[in-house]
């Protein structure tokens, strides 16, 4: 049983996780090419989220199909932990590569776009202005600071997983469907 679950995560890695994690550095790629400053962009973050979860979603439900319409929890949770590796893994090596080899100076743009937007927002909401200056002197202390060290990237990556862990715990026992105990009698 132990390695139909290993095999159910390998697979669904290979047919999902790295196709998917190639479209988000794919994404990712395109979008710091044309304009960098889009890298902060809700819209871009909410629509890969979206995408990913269709996706993950899409694929418990083919998952549970080619078992015949039922599913254990713990299949259900290798193939979304399976992919959801692919996806992480890959937007990990993009981040990595993106703002230490191609671009070291991106952390900070980022760290200033990132306290624009945050202004921009709390403003038009309605923020008092000294709630605004308390968040932008704490985004302000993290300046000359690089987020994208190995070992921050190491920490996000691994935090990544833990949150996509409980998610396909959540996905996997809404999408479980397990095969009755004594068949309906005009099965026998």
């Amino acid at each position: 049983m132990e390695e139909n679950q290993m095999n159910a995560a390998k697979q669904a890695f290979v047919q999902w996780g790295i196709p998917l994690g190639l479209v988000n550095v794919a994404v990712y790629g395109l979008v710091y090419s044309l304009n960098a400053r889009l890298l902060v962009s809700v819209g871009l973050g909410v629509g890969l989220i979206a995408l990913n979860g269709a996706v993950l979603i899409w694929a418990l439900i083919h998952a549970r199909k080619a078992q015949g319409g039922y599913a254990s929890f713990r299949s259900l949770f290798s193939v979304y932990m399976g992919i959801a590796v692919g996806i992480v893994l890959f937007k990990a090596v993009f981040d990595f590569v993106l703002y230490t080899l191609i671009d070291p100076t991106l952390s900070d743009q980022v760290i200033v776009w990132t306290q624009e937007k945050t202004v921009a927002m709390m403003e038009s909401l309605g923020t008092p202005d000294e709630e605004i200056d308390k968040a932008l002197a704490k985004m302000e202390s993290m300046e000359g600071q690089n987020l994208f060290t190995p070992g921050r990237m190491a920490l996000s990556f691994f935090s990544s997983l833990l949150v996509q862990a409980v998610l396909a715990a959540i996905f996997a026992a809404i999408f479980k469907k397990n095969k009755p105990l004594f068949a309906p009698a005009d099965e026998a």
